[in-house]
């Protein structure tokens, strides 16, 4: 594409700084002077001369005779290069201009959305939300198999589409991304004391916040063993501003959390009385009010 035909950019980001190639305008003959004039030692890595790898190819055996036939051509692949970065960059913000308009407050993007766009324009920025989020990018193939068969897919179906090192999924009108799930590790129930964060592998780190009148109530839980487990099914919670318990599953439905992460969620019991779920809700009977110090539950999710 663009991005691959423009070459090496003259300076792009890299970790906190950036990358420059000052002197990337020169051509081998500038560079040669350059280097006698000021009386530079040549040092020839001898596997420049290995023809296997395809740029060395490219160097030894293809390219002079194209410059013996079009002795512009450097010059030439050079303008085309500057012409692709200009049109990279200019898909770029298009791109950001749309995923601004598509992003979600609870994460993903509007499939609605990237429907409204046509095939094209939601492929284009669908590409570079995937390589802005540092993940590898798909193939074309790949990349129009999400459009297919994730995007398009029916409302109530819920796609699921893996390339090496990232997936995609989707959950009602909500296209979700990011490296594949790790494997569930964690065991059955954990016990913790809330005074150091707890590692759960597979889904992230789980730790206790001070908090007045927010959280489960310190009187609750202060000095005892907590425990951590996961969904079985059947868990039931009343929580504020509803009366009465109510199934677990259907709270999580109504809030629309995805089904893969619903089985990644802590749930946090005090012998078998559920006292909170992630950092999400904390049972009604066992809240902190008013100015009562209290702990809340917060998730760090793998990425």
């Amino acid at each position: 594409g663009p991005r691959g035909l423009a070459a090496m950019p003259a300076l792009r980001p890299f970790a906190a700084g950036w990358h420059a190639r000052p002197l990337l305008h020169l051509d081998r003959a500038a560079l040669r002077a350059h280097a006698e004039a000021r009386g530079l030692r040549w040092q020839e890595d001898e596997s420049n001369a290995d023809t296997g790898p395809a740029r060395n190819f490219l160097r030894h055996d293809i390219l002079p005779p194209l410059h013996g036939r079009y002795p512009a051509l450097a010059q030439t692949l050079s303008r085309s290069a500057r012409r692709c970065a200009e049109a990279d960059a200019l898909l770029s913000e298009l791109a950001e201009a749309d995923l601004a308009t598509l992003r979600l407050p609870a994460g993903g993007l509007s499939v609605d959305g990237l429907r409204a766009l046509g095939e094209r324009r939601a492929r284009n920025a669908l590409h570079h939300w995937i390589h802005v989020r540092g993940l590898p990018l798909p193939s074309e193939a790949q990349l129009a198999q999400l459009w297919q068969t994730v995007v398009c897919a029916a409302a109530d179906a819920r796609p699921h589409l893996c390339w090496p090192g990232a997936e995609a999924r989707r959950y009602r009108d909500a296209l979700h991304l990011g490296a594949p799930l790790a494997p569930l590790g964690a065991p059955p129930v954990s016990a913790w004391s809330a005074t150091e964060p707890l590692d759960l592998a597979g889904v992230g780190r789980l730790e206790a916040r001070p908090a007045e009148g927010a959280g489960v109530a310190l009187r609750h839980v202060q000095g005892r063993v907590l425990q951590v487990r996961f969904r079985r099914g059947g868990e039931r919670l009343c929580i504020a501003g509803r009366g009465g318990h109510h199934r677990l599953k259907t709270l999580l439905q109504e809030a629309g959390i995805p089904p893969w992460r619903r089985e990644r969620l802590p749930l946090v019991f005090l012998d078998d009385q559920l006292l909170a779920v992630a950092d999400l809700w904390v049972a009604c009977e066992y809240a902190a009010a008013g100015h009562e110090p209290g702990l809340r539950f917060v998730l760090h999710e793998d990425d």
